[in-house]
């Protein structure tokens, strides 16, 4: 079985999140992650930046930056458009 890359995929956050952690699902898996940006608040989408170990450090996605076709999918958690 071939690894989904994590890095620069998107996700959901299924906790808020801040600089102290949270959970986000990504790949149809549950990852912790942080976030040195703004707060992320739960149910926001959100992209993965990087990976140390087994923690994620993601950022919000926001409408503007985020075409339809680049939104989190119904299935990792997404809001069906």
């Amino acid at each position: 079985a071939q690894l989904r890359p994590i890095v620069g995929a998107d996700g959901v956050a299924l906790t808020p999140i801040g600089p102290n952690g949270g959970q986000v699902r990504v790949s149809a898996e549950r990852w912790q992650a942080v976030t040195a940006r703004e707060r992320i608040r739960e149910g926001d989408p959100v992209h993965v930046l990087s990976i140390d170990g087994l923690v994620l450090t993601v950022e919000a996605i926001t409408d503007e930056h985020a075409p339809a076709g680049q939104r989190a999918p119904v299935s990792e958690g997404g809001n069906p458009a």
